[in-house]
């Protein structure tokens, strides 16, 4: 009952606002849908042109070069850590950066910005990875046995 009253209220207090907003400016609506729902989607506005794989060629060329490289092993040391949360946490923000990246994708409208927001996703899983290696090196008690601070220092750099 609870989920249900929200929904309600969510559609009410939404559909109110809508409703006399269009009351207020006939044509409000119209300009919603052509500009904020299906406008940047559907056309392109204002030169900002692009093909399906903008986004992946800005991604792997100058936006995140290195870090897209380690993308995937961090996915995987993720899934196939032994620790369910960081299992879910795994799939959950691969999911969510594929998906986003299908829609952003997917619109005609393409702007440098808008993959900004799978970068904390993608920064995540990369972090994930360098976890996962450094624990390697320390279980393996690897630094112990190098008597030169390079390999650390290699890796620190990362």
């Amino acid at each position: 009952p609870v989920f249900w009253g929200g929904l309600i209220f969510f559609i009410l207090s939404v559909g109110s606002y809508y409703y006399f907003r269009e009351q207020a400016a006939p044509g409000y609506l119209e300009l919603v849908w052509l500009y904020e729902l299906g406008g940047r989607y559907n056309r392109t506005l204002g030169n900002h042109e692009g093909d399906y794989w903008f986004y992946y060629r800005n991604l792997f060329r100058y936006r995140l070069p290195m870090w897209i490289a380690i993308l995937p092993l961090g996915f995987a040391a993720g899934l196939l850590s032994k620790n369910e949360k960081i299992k879910g946490l795994s799939l959950f923000l691969g999911i969510c950066i594929i998906s986003y990246f299908l829609i952003i994708s997917g619109a005609s409208t393409k702007l440098e910005w808008y993959d900004a927001p799978m970068f904390p996703f993608i920064a995540i899983l990369c972090a994930l990875f360098l976890f996962e290696v450094f624990n390697f090196f320390i279980k393996t008690n690897f630094f112990q046995n190098i008597k030169s601070p390079l390999p650390a220092f290699l890796l620190f750099c990362l």
